[in-house]
C-alpha cells in the first residue's frame, strides 16, 4: 500500500508541470488585449480590487498562450520525480510518463501515469475513479493517495481557468505585490460560491504564474493543510512556454520535485488509454 501511495503522489505534480508557462512567453506570441475572465461570473465585479485581479488573470492567460492554450485538449510528459519528508530527500528518483486530458466544465478529466523504466506500474484516474495496474492486475488506488491526486487536480491552474471561472458566484481579490522565489509577483485569490479558493502569485514582468496555493481541512484531524506548487526551468514547447521543474510543498515543507525532460501537446490519445482493463491486459504481457 505504501508503494502505491508513493508512486501516485508524483503523478499530479508531473501533470501540473504542463499547466504553467515561462518568461519566454513573449517569444511565443504577442500578449495582446484579452478578456478571458467573464465578469458576469464575478460576484464582486464592482470592486476595483476585483477588476484588478481579473485584469491580472487575463494577462496571465495571454502569457500562457491565450486562446490556443485555453483550447489545448491533451498533453504528454515524461521525467523524474523525487519525494521528500520534512524537506529532506526520502529516496531516489522515479521515472514517469504522464498522459493527460485537460478538464472542461462539462467533461470528466482523464489521466494516465506510467511509472518505472519498464512502465509496468500504471495509474489511471477517470474523474473520481482511480485505479492502479501492475503485473498482479488492476486494483482500486489507495483512498488517501487517490484523494490527494484528485484534490490537487481540482485545484490546478488549468481547472481554475477552464472550470472555476466559467461558473457564477466567484469573488476575486487582489492581495498586492509579494515576492515569489526572489521575483516580484501580484497576488490574486479566487473564491468560489461554495467557499473554496485558489491563490496565485503572478510574475509582474512576464505575467506568468510562479506559485499556486490552496488549503483544505483534514477530515479526520480537522486541521487545515496548505498545498503550494512553484514553477521554474522554463522552455518553449511547440511555441508554448512550459515549466520543466515543479516543486510541491505541504504545510511549508518540500514534499516532491518533478523534473520534466519532455513535453508535447495535442497528440491525440485513444480512449482506450484510460481503460484500466486494457491497461491490465497490456501490463500482464
Amino acid at each position: 500500500m505504501f508503494a502505491r501511495r508513493r508512486t501516485f503522489r508524483f503523478a499530479a505534480i508531473a501533470i501540473s508541470a504542463l499547466l504553467v508557462a515561462a518568461s519566454l512567453a513573449t517569444q511565443a506570441a504577442p500578449a495582446g488585449p484579452s478578456h478571458f475572465v467573464d465578469l458576469k461570473n464575478v460576484a464582486n465585479t464592482t470592486d476595483p480590487d476585483a477588476q484588478k485581479a481579473a485584469a491580472i488573470l487575463d494577462q496571465m492567460v495571454a502569457a500562457l498562450g491565450g486562446d490556443r492554450w485555453m483550447k489545448l485538449r491533451e498533453m504528454e510528459s515524461e521525467g523524474r520525480s523525487a519525494s521528500f519528508y520534512h524537506g529532506n530527500p526520502s529516496g531516489g528518483y522515479t521515472l514517469f510518463f504522464a498522459f493527460h486530458q485537460f478538464p472542461e466544465a462539462d467533461a470528466v478529466p482523464h489521466d494516465r501515469i506510467e511509472a518505472t523504466k519498464k512502465r509496468n506500474v500504471v495509474e489511471i484516474v477517470n474523474g473520481a475513479d482511480a485505479w492502479e495496474v501492475t503485473f498482479q492486475g488492476k486494483h482500486r488506488l489507495d483512498k488517501d493517495a487517490a484523494e490527494d491526486f484528485i484534490r490537487r487536480r481540482d485545484h490546478s491552474i488549468e481547472t481554475l481557468l477552464r472550470v472555476w471561472l466559467r461558473r457564477p458566484g466567484n469573488a476575486l481579490f487582489y492581495g498586492g505585490r509579494k515576492m515569489a522565489d526572489r521575483r516580484l509577483a501580484d497576488e490574486v485569490t479566487v473564491l468560489t460560491a461554495d467557499n473554496d479558493s485558489i491563490t496565485l502569485l503572478v510574475d509582474t514582468d512576464t505575467h506568468l504564474p510562479r506559485k499556486r496555493t490552496f488549503q483544505w481541512r483534514d477530515p479526520l484531524y480537522h486541521d487545515r493543510n496548505t498545498e503550494d506548487e512553484t514553477y521554474d526551468d522554463w522552455h518553449l514547447v511547440q511555441g508554448l512556454p512550459s515549466s520543466f521543474l515543479v516543486t510541491r510543498y505541504k504545510n511549508g515543507d518540500m514534499a516532491r520535485q518533478s523534473y520534466l525532460s519532455k513535453i508535447s501537446y495535442d497528440n491525440p490519445l485513444p480512449a482506450t488509454s484510460f481503460d484500466p482493463d486494457i491497461a491490465a491486459a497490456s501490463v500482464a504481457r
